[in-house]
């Protein structure tokens, strides 16, 4: 059968979805047809989309690398009007979207924009589904809704479009039939992530999706994932409910070391990878002695740069030094708030300044690059808990301060509670980009100071603290404020490029 696949992106990133890049894997292994439909190379008329290129030099958080003429190629063309094109032409049986909460919208503006006489099967899954569930199975779009993960759902779906599956054997999905839903029950999570097939890369295109900028050089890209899951019970994270639906305990799922360096090795050679980036929640939760198995198997038949991503509790010197010497080249952390109160007490996250001066220290001493994600406009964070914030990232140093607005998510205890609070603006219509709008009303902090300080953060975090009272001058959105912002932002701009 034919399916079309749709990513609902609305930035330029150079990614390949890690979730479609496995379904179409599987599909093809069964010897179905699959395509892909990504919007981000369409023009989309919806309010907030931006251009992860564009938006991360204007934040100043590293400057623009010189990548293929094709990677910059776009279709000026509609996106409804383009989908409604390839439906025509590809004619697929099934459509299976894949969706976040952010660019949902796309998605419901698609569905709503089919205008072809044949009309394919509907499907969505993503983990917007699983916490939006009442709110999709209402809107009636949809013939399939897929639950949690995906991989044996896609199958079933298949063989019930065939007519060689009965409804009440469809797992993980909520099914329209009769004008009425059915839902069963969860199968179990896969416990060897070994027996899934390989990324299928075919249906991505050879330039656009690969091509990615670091440090102001462009790099063929590939995004994997040794692992699954997460033990931290952080609030604003969307794990907990996912293991409850599964009603199992919080826990990982790791490919092998052989199978993970297998198959990054045929994707390199596939797709002349020159750079890897790993996805996994924390790249250095596995045993130390297995963790040095991967590492080593990695640095003998891979050999490529790659960054990752780890908290600060499981930094050990033993395990930078296994990934300092398998060409490993920025270490994400996630700092989050520089309060403590905030980060222990709003967020859940149980991870002490010390530990963060610590660990950075570490990395930063094996010559490894360190970034830190960082978020604001957080509940009950005040602007002295931001200044904290920036206090914190400056004292360890980190070569990236990276900071986004915070979200309040749907099927996440801190973005429920927010919305219980009434804290969330209505946003039903616009794309939200975390990196430059913010969807809530604080009692605690006026928007005003909330977006000074965001504009401000990577001036704080790159030039040094005798031209604080002038950063504060720029937090103002007058026009002194203006004029001293453009100036030191152009001062920040220039020491990137250099």
């Amino acid at each position: 059968m034919k399916v079309l696949f749709v990513w609902p992106e609305y930035r330029i990133t150079g990614f390949k979805p890690i979730s479609i890049s496995l379904l179409s894997g599987i599909l093809r292994q069964e010897g179905h047809e699959t395509k892909l439909f990504d919007t981000s190379i369409y023009d989309i008329p919806v309010s907030g989309r931006d251009d992860d290129k564009d938006t991360a030099e204007d934040m100043m958080v590293f400057p623009r690398a010189d990548l293929p003429r094709n990677y910059e190629t776009k279709h000026r063309r509609n996106f409804i009007v383009s989908f409604n094109n390839i439906l025509s032409e590809y004619m697929p049986d099934i459509v299976a979207f894949s969706s976040s909460t952010l660019p949902y919208i796309l998605v419901e503006k698609l569905v709503k924009g089919i205008d072809i006489e044949r009309r394919p099967a509907l499907a969505i899954g993503g983990i917007h589904t699983l916490f939006n569930t009442e709110k999709i199975v209402n809107s009636n779009m949809f013939d399939y809704i897929v639950l949690g993960d995906g991989e044996a759902a896609i199958l079933e779906i298949i063989e019930h479009l065939k007519g060689e599956r009965k409804v009440s054997e469809l797992h993980n999905v909520i099914v329209r039939e009769d004008g009425e839903w059915v839902s069963n029950k969860p199968t179990p999570l896969i416990p060897d992530l070994d027996k899934l097939p390989f990324y299928d890369w075919s249906i991505f295109d050879n330039e656009y999706h690969f091509w990615r900028p670091y440090q102001g050089v462009a790099y063929r890209m590939g995004d994997f994932m040794t692992a699954r899951g997460c033990t931290y019970k952080c609030k604003f994270c969307f794990y907990d409910n996912y293991f409850k639906f599964y009603n199992t305990e919080k826990r990982m799922r790791y490919h092998s070391p052989e199978r993970c360096v297998s198959e990054l090795g045929e994707l390199s050679t596939r797709y002349n990878i020159k750079f890897w980036k790993f996805h996994d929640s924390d790249f250095f939760l596995r045993k130390e002695e297995e963790f040095g198995e991967l590492m080593e198997l990695y640095k003998t038949r891979i050999d490529l740069p790659f960054v990752c991503i780890t908290n600060a509790n499981t930094i050990t010197r033993e395990k930078i030094k296994m990934v300092k010497d398998a060409k490993c080249k920025s270490i994400t952390i996630g700092i989050e708030s520089g309060s403590e109160k905030i980060r222990k007490r709003v967020l859940n996250k149980n991870v002490s300044n010390e530990r963060i001066v610590e660990s950075v220290k570490i990395i930063k001493e094996a010559g490894i690059r360190v970034s830190t994600s960082n978020m604001i406009g957080l509940p009950e964070e005040t602007e002295g808990d931001i200044r904290e914030t920036i206090k914190l990232n400056r004292l360890v140093a980190s070569d990236l301060a990276d900071v986004n607005y915070f979200y309040p998510f749907c099927g996440t205890e801190l973005g429920d509670e927010c919305y219980q609070n009434g804290y969330v603006k209505d946003h039903s219509q616009e794309l939200v980009s975390i990196r430059n709008s913010y969807v809530m009303e604080m009692p605690q902090i006026s928007l005003e100071t909330l977006e000074g300080l965001h504009r401000t953060f990577q001036l704080y975090m790159n030039l040094p603290e005798y031209l604080d009272p002038l950063i504060r001058l720029a937090e103002d959105h007058d026009n002194t404020g203006n004029k001293v912002f453009e100036i030191l932002h152009d001062i920040i701009m220039d020491k990137l490029i250099e």
